[in-house]
């Protein structure tokens, strides 16, 4: 695969550009890695259940506040959609909706999601803040003097 890297940088003319580099899912990252790169591209990674805790947090290391991940897999077993709801609870998650082409694609069980790190808002207890956020958001309440965490939806009531 390495190779095959390399010679389609070469093809594309990109070696000033662009440098191929192996990264073991789960190690340290390289150091000739960017540390939070802008744009995360991963293509058909779910495909050795094993392997998805390594992936993860791969994915952990790799993206910062602002990186965006297009995470792109085929669906071969229920496994590979557990892969996704288990990330859901790590990252901010979100389906491509509006692509022209996925009409194409999902008919083969292709999917394609936008992958970002989740920031946690800190409030001040002593401050009223009011947040809106979409139906369906998913919202994580840290309360670090009672170390505890509260997760709602926006459908249900916040109180804050």
């Amino acid at each position: 695969m390495f190779e095959l890297m390399e010679r389609n940088i070469k093809l594309n003319e990109l070696q000033d550009h662009v440098k191929a580099i192996i990264y073991d899912w789960g190690t340290s990252t390289p150091p000739d890695l960017p540390t939070k790169p802008d744009v995360v591209l991963a293509a058909d990674c779910v495909y050795f259940e094993p392997a998805f805790p390594l992936l993860q947090q791969t994915l952990k290391d790799l993206l910062g506040e602002n990186t965006i991940c297009y995470f792109c897999f085929k669906k071969r077993r229920r496994a590979d959609l557990q892969f996704i709801k288990t990330a859901k609870k790590m990252f901010e998650v979100k389906e491509v909706e509006d692509d022209p082409d996925k009409g194409k694609y999902s008919r083969e069980n292709i999917y394609l999601f936008v992958v970002h790190i989740l920031i946690p808002i800190v409030f001040n207890a002593n401050a009223k803040i009011g947040l809106k956020f979409g139906k369906g958001s998913e919202i994580c309440l840290l309360d670090y003097t009672r170390s505890q965490t509260s997760v709602a939806t926006t459908s249900q009531r916040l109180a804050l």
